[in-house]
């Protein structure tokens, strides 16, 4: 049964974003899906997102809705750059076609976890790892 718990809230937005705050810092998040990959699979997905993050960055603050972190999924990598102003997620389902089309290389099934102060933003970065609990042997 789903237990009521007015501690956590759903933002679903019509739009291709969705924005938040934590301790004032403010979020964006994406899919990253438009984000145009002509990078080279030495660099990655890393290129392109950093390019569109800056972008994003820039047409933020000229509508006044300037952000401090970018959050991007869509190339099934792990990047913790953000002292670069952005993290883009794992694939919680791993190596896949998609990447393997992409010339990424293999990572294992992850998200991104973030410590966020209130002092200093985000301040650790690490993935966490997804296995099935019989590999793991529980």
């Amino acid at each position: 049964t789903f237990l009521a718990d007015e501690r956590i809230t759903f933002d679903i937005p019509e739009s291709a974003d969705v924005d938040f705050e934590v301790y004032g810092y403010r979020f964006t998040m994406e899919h990253g899906d438009n984000l145009r990959f002509n990078g080279t699979s030495e660099i990655g997905s890393i290129g392109p997102v950093k390019r569109g993050n800056l972008r994003k960055t820039k047409k933020r603050q000229e509508m006044g809705q300037p952000f401090k972190y970018g959050l991007y999924g869509h190339f099934h990598q792990f990047v913790p750059a953000y002292t670069q102003g952005f993290v883009m997620n794992g694939s919680l389902k791993g190596y896949d076609e998609y990447a393997s089309d992409g010339q990424f290389p293999p990572e294992p099934a992850q998200q991104a976890l973030m410590v966020v102060t209130p002092e200093h933003g985000i301040t650790v970065t690490a993935p966490v790892l997804v296995e099935k609990r019989s590999d793991e042997g529980w």
